[in-house]
């Protein structure tokens, strides 16, 4: 049976093509323009079960011609590593053949996690940062240092190679404020020295009033 003309470019439309998983809400970091300052929730970490069940049904072709969603993406106002299982929720989103990424702050990123998630297959490895420069970086992220994410982001990109097939990318996003927004023209820079590959910068969300 022949289709109405523009029927498939509209299914293609309509298809789910990515979904945003907030694996916990906890955070490690103390910002300036962190929800968690305005806020009271309690602190959660998402259960096996739900999250099987989510990827499960993201696997499965939701739209009748055999296309379920394409990519899941870690993140949301939580830290992604800071779930116990997390590296198991790669595997299983790879398993059921999604395309998988996470946004990442990169400080709980060390030897064991920078393997596992190589391993895994993760796809894309965005890491936030506040600035270009040390000084623009701890002003927003009071305790964090860009050197120890420069240092850890480069070490999972140096570990990529043969052994994990095509590698992941990587690339770095920052969320443009008064504050940070002289960092832009540095952006360059970093990306060269963590290996990344492309650069999302974002506008800031006004969770208080001075924001």
């Amino acid at each position: 049976m022949d289709e109405e003309p523009g029927a498939t470019n509209q299914a293609n439309a309509d298809r789910l093509l990515k979904v945003d998983v907030e694996p916990t809400n906890a955070g490690n970091l103390s910002s300036t323009t962190c929800v968690r300052r305005s806020w009271n929730e309690r602190e959660g970490f998402m259960d096996s079960a739900t999250f099987e069940a989510v990827v499960d049904g993201l696997a499965e072709p939701a739209d009748g011609d055999g296309h379920g969603a394409g990519d899941i993406a870690f993140m949301g106002l939580g830290e992604p590593l800071l779930h116990p299982r997390f590296l198991d929720m790669v595997r299983l989103a790879k398993a059921r053949g999604l395309r998988a990424d996470v946004t990442t702050n990169a400080r709980l990123l060390d030897e064991d996690i920078a393997g596992g998630l190589l391993a895994a297959g993760l796809d894309q490895f965005v890491v936030s940062i506040d600035g270009a420069s040390a000084q623009a970086f701890g002003r927003v992220r009071s305790g964090a240092s860009l050197g120890e994410v420069v240092d850890n982001v480069r070490r999972l990109h140096d570990r990529r190679g043969p052994n994990y097939g095509p590698g992941m990318r990587i690339g770095i996003e920052l969320v443009a404020t008064r504050s940070n927004v002289g960092e832009l023209p540095g952006l360059t820079r970093l990306a060269a020295q963590l290996g990344a590959t492309f650069i999302i910068v974002g506008n800031v969300l006004a969770y208080t009033p001075d924001l």
